[in-house]
């Protein structure tokens, strides 16, 4: 599964026209074939934000809806000039292969991980503590010894 995102920052005031242009742009894929899902959200924060997200099947399903972006480009120019002007900054626009889905819930994979992760905790947790008892133990003896040698002077002064 191919997972494409892009971050539109708009100017101001021009949200109605880049939303609607955007879902204009999302029909256009739908019609791909392997084409999953697709969503356009609207930032809570920024009231010009949004962010377009596309799941494919296949990486060459999304490679054809760009292809037909592309071609919808070259027949209304127009509309797409428009679109680019009215943006603040260029969208950042990324692809990504999705190998695992969890929704919400731990993969095999994944929970092997995290119990090796675990296992290695207690082993380094273990470890430490056996340092730390025997830097006590190395303490302590030196701490009767000198007190041996200290009764042994003592004792010898008497």
């Amino acid at each position: 599964m191919y997972v494409g995102f892009a971050l539109f920052r708009f100017k101001k005031g021009q949200g109605k026209f880049a939303l609607k242009h955007m879902r204009k742009h999302l029909n256009t894929v739908k019609q791909v074939k392997g084409f999953i899902h697709g969503y356009v959200a609207k930032s809570i924060e920024f009231d010009h934000e949004y962010l377009v997200i596309e799941e494919y099947e296949t990486k060459e399903a999304q490679e054809e809806a760009q292809n037909k972006i592309s071609k919808e480009a070259t027949l209304k120019p127009n509309e797409y000039i428009k679109f680019g002007k009215i943006m603040k900054e260029k969208p950042r626009i990324e692809i990504f292969k999705k190998k695992e889905v969890t929704h919400g819930k731990i993969t095999a994979t994944q929970k092997k991980m995290f119990e090796m992760i675990k296992k290695k905790d207690k082993l380094m947790k273990a470890k430490k503590k056996k340092l730390t008892s025997k830097k006590i133990k190395k303490k302590t003896t030196k701490k009767k010894t000198i007190k041996k040698k200290v009764k042994k002077i003592v004792k010898k002064k008497k």
